[in-house]
């Protein structure tokens, strides 16, 4: 199986697991409710991690659009290590994309990822022939007595991005909120956009790299307003909407032809549901 083919659960900005709430901007930067090893723990096995490059520092940190996570990418990539070795048989991806900061960011990435004897992927065309096999054998982590499987994937991903599934709009909310259930709307623009993304004829750019189902709303200027009036933020939107429980139950009902990265937000809240799909899919492309 190409890794095109083989489907996982992947963390939304995943770094910002390690921000804490504590203003308004917080509300709408954090995705995730906890650090990588609880996302792990929660049923991801891909983080989307965003690095930012401080040259006066000489430290490579994360970012969420123009908010800076001061956790340092050597340390989230030891959490990630520690919680593989216990977890043998998982395969584990860092995509590491938006590279951010001060000039030399992506070779400052690489040079973290390569101290820590991360097998990396750069060169997409790779993805051609590099089966799932191989990237475990070629992942393997430091320690092979211990086990573990951890690799790194620069860009090389088709985002499949659609600004406009939004949680909010003047006229809906993507929950049952009162005075009216106007959820209706949004949820139709995420089934369409689902269906579509997923559709077996879909072209996803160049046929042997990755993609992505973003099953999460987007966000824009005028829906973190409208969330803002209604004392939500993008973790309690996931939850109000039961987002990744629709997700999870969509996929273990083979409502999607064909999957490869399901991106979510808050991942802790259902995660493993969406894990568990996910592992019986995979199980069914290998037979076939």
């Amino acid at each position: 199986m190409l890794l095109r083919d083989y489907a996982m659960v992947m963390s939304h900005d995943a770094a910002t697991g390690y921000l804490t709430r504590s203003h308004v901007v917080a509300d709408w930067t954090i995705t995730q409710g906890a650090d990588l090893i609880g996302q792990l723990d929660c049923g991801s096995r891909s983080f989307d991690y965003r690095p930012y490059y401080d040259a006066d520092k000489d430290k490579v940190l994360a970012h969420h659009g123009g908010i800076k996570v001061d956790i340092e990418m050597g340390d989230a990539i030891d959490d990630v290590l520690s919680w593989s070795t216990k977890n043998p048989d998982e395969l584990v991806m860092f995509y590491i994309n938006s590279c951010d900061g001060d000039e030399g960011c992506m070779a400052a990435t690489k040079a973290v990822v390569d101290s820590k004897n991360i097998y990396s992927i750069s060169d997409c065309s790779s993805l051609g022939t590099l089966t799932v096999d191989d990237i475990m054998q070629n992942s393997q982590v430091s320690d092979p007595a211990n086990g573990g499987h951890v690799f790194a994937l620069y860009d090389c991903v088709a985002g499949e991005y659609d600004s406009t599934i939004n949680c909010y709009s003047k006229d809906f909310t993507c929950y049952d909120a009162r005075p009216k259930d106007t959820s209706q709307v949004p949820w139709e623009h995420m089934i369409s956009y689902a269906v579509n993304t997923t559709a077996v004829d879909k072209n996803h750019g160049e046929s042997y790299t990755p993609w992505m189902l973003q099953a999460h709303w987007q966000s824009t200027a005028a829906s973190i307003t409208s969330g803002t009036l209604h004392r939500s933020s993008l973790l309690i939107d996931e939850e109000k909407s039961e987002m990744n429980k629709w997700a999870a139950e969509s996929i273990a009902a083979n409502k999607f032809p064909t999957l490869s990265i399901v991106e979510v937000d808050n991942v802790c809240n259902h995660g493993n549901d969406i894990y568990n799909a996910i592992k019986e899919w995979n199980a069914n492309m290998a037979k076939n």
